[in-house]
């Protein structure tokens, strides 16, 4: 996934995007150590991200009104980016994947930024609007991608846009949004939970499966919980990120 890149996902409310993006995080940690991915999570939503709190590869997690710490957050990343800009300079490499090969033993950490309900950033937090901007055009040679959530297409700019491969589309109620992205896409969309469409080179068509078993929301919870200790679990004494 690291060459998709950044990840897009829209979709009206109640058909799938914070399920789909429990799916995507909690398969990336079952397949990464907390030592090679770190997620960073921005929970605008209806909490829906909160078992993730404590899932080993989750270095911070903020909400809305919590402005100390999501400044905080601004100035560790521009920190961030200067050190691994001028590291891959001295090294005179061009990307993280060359750079962790080259050099295991100063392998650097995936550090994944994700936004959920990216609509909030554009009513409340319109301010970092350019830096989460910034972060995602500089970011990703350096090994910092984003993942983003939003109801409507039109909250995201084009030059952020620009800086993601894959968009998945689930419902949008609003559907005139879309072939501004996509064109005249290939299928109808589908007013089914979990149903997208998915673009990176060319358009595809998927059902995007739930993160966990259950038969209701409290089930489905209660599994995301159990999924989530089962990873805390395999990577007990892994060092887990600050």
């Amino acid at each position: 996934w690291i060459n998709d890149g950044s990840i897009l996902i829209f979709g009206s409310s109640g058909y799938g995007k914070s399920m789909t993006t429990l799916m995507l995080l909690t398969q990336f940690a079952s397949a990464y150590s907390p030592e090679d991915l770190h997620y960073y999570i921005f929970d605008f939503g209806n909490g829906s991200l909160l078992p993730l709190k404590t899932l080993s590869h989750t270095a911070d997690y903020f909400r809305i009104d919590e402005d100390r710490k999501i400044d905080k957050f601004f100035t560790f990343m521009k920190k961030e980016i200067d050190i691994r800009k001028q590291l891959f300079t001295d090294k005179e490499v061009s990307s993280i994947s060359i750079f962790n090969s080259l050099y295991p033993e100063e392998k650097l950490p995936i550090l994944f930024i994700v936004i959920d309900n990216y609509d909030l950033v554009k009513e409340e937090l319109f301010d970092t609007e350019t830096l989460f901007t910034q972060f995602a055009r500089d970011g990703q040679s350096l090994g910092i991608f984003f993942l983003i959530t939003a109801t409507r297409v039109n909250v995201i700019r084009q030059p952020l846009m620009n800086s993601f491969k894959t968009k998945i589309f689930h419902y949008l109620i609003d559907n005139s949004e879309l072939y501004g992205v996509l064109g005249r896409p290939p299928f109808e969309q589908e007013p089914v939970p979990g149903r997208a469409m998915i673009r990176k080179d060319e358009t595809f068509f998927s059902q995007v499966f739930l993160p966990a078993e259950g038969e209701n929301d409290v089930e489905l919870i209660q599994s995301i919980r159990s999924t989530i200790s089962k990873l805390n679990n395999r990577y007990e004494g892994v060092a887990a990120p600050r």
